[in-house]
């Protein structure tokens, strides 16, 4: 009998998505907090200060990333989808809030003072770069549930090779 591996291989790539999923959104939401015991405090060099900025730029996201990142964990494709999305969301506001940032607020979104280097680290470790890596893990999950949506249908299942009955019915008769 001829088994498939698909399952086995999705079930682990899954987990595997996930458990960086939720290790970027750990990343993300305590980069604001704890990021100043290791020179690499955005905004402020005061340890685990949650600000209105932090949670509106980062912490946020970072929640998001980590929830979906565990919702595509699940076994039911409704909250794989839903996951995926929710890191999707968290990966774009990343991205995109430094950049609407001062629409909403007066002051400027601006790292500590530092080196050219140090700044454009700085972010590119808190936003752009958490924020790509959460699009580009959230589309392969997705993809990834798409794909076993597509092997799960009946119209697409490989089908098995049956067995040829040999009742006498069907065997052919050498008498006639």
């Amino acid at each position: 009998m001829a088994t498939s591996t698909v399952p086995q291989v999705r079930t682990w790539t899954r987990v595997l998505l996930a458990m960086m999923l939720m290790a970027l959104g750990v990343w993300v939401f305590l980069l604001p907090l704890a990021g100043p015991y290791f020179g690499f405090g955005f905004d402020t060099a005061t340890r685990w200060r949650f600000s209105q900025l932090h949670w509106v730029t980062g912490l946020a996201a970072g929640v998001a990333i980590f929830l979906g990142g565990a919702l595509v964990m699940s076994r039911r494709r409704l909250l794989e989808e839903i996951g995926g999305l929710a890191a999707l969301a968290g990966g774009v506001w990343l991205v995109v809030a430094p950049s609407l940032h001062q629409v909403w607020s007066p002051t400027a979104l601006a790292p500590q003072p530092a080196g050219a280097w140090h700044t454009a680290w700085l972010w590119i470790g808190c936003f752009y770069g958490p924020g790509a890596v959460a699009i580009y893990l959230s589309a392969r999950a997705q993809a990834l549930s798409r794909r076993s949506a597509a092997y799960d249908s009946p119209a697409t299942r490989p089908s098995r090779p049956t067995a040829q009955s040999t009742s006498p019915e069907n065997e052919p008769s050498l008498v006639r």
